[in-house]
């Protein structure tokens, strides 16, 4: 029986691709779309998001995405949330 993949909501998906282009170096769009397990038209869409609110930035001398000042902060929070309703859940199902 094959399992069905879990769904990832949008927060999730954009965190993880935070996290793909936190190296010095950055990521390319291979690297990210490999690390994430997003659609190439999928992480097109979130590429471009994240450059607009000016989470990450391209390089296009080297075809790399890095994340900024600003994405590093975002990426701060999502953590912060999810380690919340983790706490959250554990609370709960203690009761």
């Amino acid at each position: 029986m094959t399992r069905r993949p879990r769904y990832r909501s949008k927060p999730e998906v954009i965190s993880s691709i935070l996290k793909s282009t936190q190296s010095y170096t950055g990521a390319t769009t291979a690297q990210i779309q490999y690390e994430t397990y997003v659609s190439y038209k999928k992480l097109k869409d979130y590429l471009t998001l994240l450059i607009q609110h000016k989470q990450i930035e391209f390089e296009r001398e080297e075809k790399m995405f890095r994340i900024t000042e600003s994405g590093i902060n975002a990426l701060h929070v999502f953590d912060e949330m999810d380690k919340l309703l983790a706490l959250q859940l554990t609370e709960h199902s203690l009761k």
